[in-house]
């Protein structure tokens, strides 16, 4: 999403569908609104756009009124709408000047000249222009001189928003902060900046962040305690928020916002904090000394740990780690050992009708796995649909290949971000060698992308060019594609995008799938704080011609199923051009056979040029009716063939400095 400040540096809008409005708690009722400007603008292939003021309108035409309570500030609203996939939100200065314009010239000066709308968004109970005089029927009047349509919010949506607006202030004044959030659908939050304050908690042995807030008419919550989720860097922490004017410590004190984090002891003075509540604990009162302040404190800890205990889900139990096996019998005893040992979560080896002795192997570790045979074959995109329609019910699924050997540790950090994170559907550990572990491992490395030209690349992997592991990419970092070799991916999302395309057999998968799951609005990340290390190559070796094949033939599927721009065909002109000249510099080495592979896969992808095309129509349709907003466009990284071929840049950094 792209949040504009300035009304006069808009860019050209194209097809765009526009509401207007304050959206103040972007609560149950403005979500319905904001998910059919989202769904209109995708299937016109528009921009949603959602345009507020700040001020808020009433504080500057009834400034006079100093008890207006709002539920979020700019900030928080800006991030709520990002999540919900709003493309574009404006934030307009309303000014006294602003509303004295005549309703014509607001449609025509503001509306029109600034957003050419296609499509708007209205409630029948809007007013804008001079003393409020325009409305609904003002912009239908418009409408066809002007080139827009009108759809009107239903009354009953516009009735069930006002309820819920004056329900949520209400439970939050009886501090009934679970039925505010139910009403909300997300947990009231209070956004601020980490302040320094007396340090009395920290003498006490319970040290506390103070939160200022700087929007004056942010609505807080009465006085009390309450147990709260800290989000700082886009960590999240448990803690136990106190709202009041501390009358243990004297008269007339400032009221104050201060949380204590547990488990935490980091310095984060300055930082910008979020906290969301989660439940009133208990009432703001007075102790006759610290003493007994203390010893309350405490308590209250306990209390807060105790709701967390009570509300809390086992993290593992909804999550099943799924090996696929193929006569495996010399890797196994290799790495399931590890995974048994540093895996709380239940351990799945789909077995692809395997004829060694991988299946008795698996058997004498009795219950510490369980076996899920298939009847045949599938390879590794039809065995893993398999495997996952038969494991449905589970909410989590980490994809492992068998060469994979895990660490201590290795699946927290990544069930962590997925928990905290509703709209992330999948990510990957850092995934390094197992045969050199100081460099990073061909399948994933710390993250994969794709360029312009659709060819795949990885942080810590440029091509055939592996780095070594010197930190360089430690951070967790959104990215185009999550590597199949080691994926913790929500069941729903891989299920709705519709999984693995069977017809790939092996080898790329990952990315087509990752792609689709990108354009349904979701998000992909990679969390190097986890790590395992992979052998690769056993399926197919690196050097094998097949697997070549497989990689430039799956490739270009990828990009006619998933690239939506208007210059599919010049990407796909442009890769049958650069491919042919990749085996023509196979032939030329004397390398007749992967020559062959490059040629044979793209006479594939011409004689079956037609059913792809039918593919692209499928996938298009499988977005559209699962997508939970506008795509997750990543970065378009520019062409890496002229720096790493021709300016001999081979490490990622190198090439992109800047990502």
């Amino acid at each position: 999403m792209i949040v504009h400040h300035d009304i006069n540096q808009l860019p050209s809008f194209d097809r765009a569908v526009v509401t207007v409005g304050s959206f103040d708690g972007v609560h149950v009722g403005h979500r319905k609104i904001l998910e059919q400007l989202v769904t209109t603008a995708q299937r016109i292939g528009g921009q949603s756009i959602v345009v507020s003021f700040d001020p808020h309108p009433r504080l500057v035409l009834y400034p006079e009124k100093t008890n207006v309570s709002l539920l979020h500030t700019i900030e928080e609203k800006t991030r709520i709408l990002r999540e919900l996939g709003i493309d574009h939100f404006v934030i307009v200065p309303f000014t006294k000047e602003f509303s004295m314009q005549s309703p014509e010239y607001y449609i025509e000066d503001f509306l029109v000249k600034n957003f050419k709308p296609h499509t708007i968004f209205i409630g029948h109970d809007h007013r804008f222009g001079y003393r409020r005089s325009g409305d609904i029927e003002t912009l239908k009047a418009h409408s066809d001189r002007m080139g827009y349509r009108v759809i009107e919010i239903p009354v009953q949506l516009l009735d069930q928003i006002k309820v819920s607006s004056s329900k949520i202030r209400k439970a939050i004044a009886d501090k009934n902060i679970e039925l505010a959030n139910k009403l909300l659908q997300h947990p009231y939050s209070i956004t601020g900046t980490v302040t320094h304050g007396d340090k009395i908690g920290r003498t006490m042995g319970y040290p506390t962040a103070n939160i200022s807030v700087d929007y004056p008419y942010k609505l807080i919550p009465p006085d009390g305690i309450y147990a709260v989720y800290c989000y700082l860097n886009n960590q999240r922490h448990q803690g136990m928020l106190y709202i009041g004017t501390r009358p243990s410590l004297g008269e007339q004190m400032d009221r104050v916002i201060e949380v204590h984090i547990l488990d935490f002891s980091q310095n984060i003075y300055r930082q910008k904090i979020r906290v969301e509540l989660l439940k009133f604990l208990r009432e703001d009162k007075s102790f006759k000394s610290k003493k007994e302040l203390a010893i309350q404190i405490k308590k209250d800890q306990k209390d807060t740990l105790k709701y967390f205990e009570k509300n809390k889900i086992n993290k593992y139990a909804q999550t099943a780690v799924v090996v696929l096996n193929y006569n495996g019998e010399k890797l196994l005893p290799k790495y399931i050992p590890d995974l048994i040992r540093y895996t709380q979560a239940d351990i799945i080896i789909a077995d692809n009708h395997s004829d060694d002795g991988s299946i008795q192997y698996l058997k004498s570790l009795g219950n510490k796995i369980r076996i899920l045979s298939l009847d045949q074959n599938y390879g590794f995109a039809e065995g893993y649909n398999k495997a996952i329609d038969a494991l449905s019910a589970y909410e989590y699924i980490l994809l492992l290949n068998s060469d994979v050997r895990v660490t201590p540790e290795w699946l927290d950090p990544l069930l962590k971000q997925m928990q905290a994170e509703p709209k992330l559907a999948a990510v990957q550990p850092k995934i390094k060698s197992d045969t050199q572990t100081e460099f990073f491992e061909y399948a994933g490395a710390a993250g994969g992308y794709i360029d312009v030209l659709g060819y795949p690349f990885c942080r810590g992997r440029v091509f055939d060019t592996l780095e070594k592991d010197q930190g360089q990419y430690d951070q967790i970092k959104g990215i185009h594609w999550a590597s199949g070799a080691a994926m913790l991916i929500r069941t729903t999302v891989f299920v709705s995008a519709g999984g693995f395309d069977k017809d790939y057999f092996a080898h790329q998968e990952e990315i087509d799938l990752c792609w689709r799951v990108r354009n349904m609005g979701y998000s992909i990340q990679v969390i190097p704080q986890g790590t395992v290390y992979h052998l690769g190559g056993g399926t197919l070796s690196y050097q094998s011609t097949h697997k070549l094949y497989l990689n430039f033939r799956n490739n270009i599927i990828t990009i006619i199923k998933n690239e939506y721009n208007s210059n599919l065909m010049c990407i796909l002109i442009k890769r049958l051009f650069l491919d042919t000249m990749a085996g023509t510099r196979f032939l030329l080495q004397g390398k007749f056979s992967s020559f062959w592979a490059i040629k044979k896969a793209w006479l594939w992808i011409i004689f079956h040029f037609i059913k792809l095309l039918k593919k692209r129509s499928q996938t298009k349709n499988t977005v559209r009716l699962h997508s939970i907003s506008s795509p997750n466009i990543q970065k378009k990284f520019k062409s890496i063939l002229i720096p790493y071929f021709f300016q001999n840049k081979k490490t990622f950094d190198q090439i992109y400095p800047d990502a």
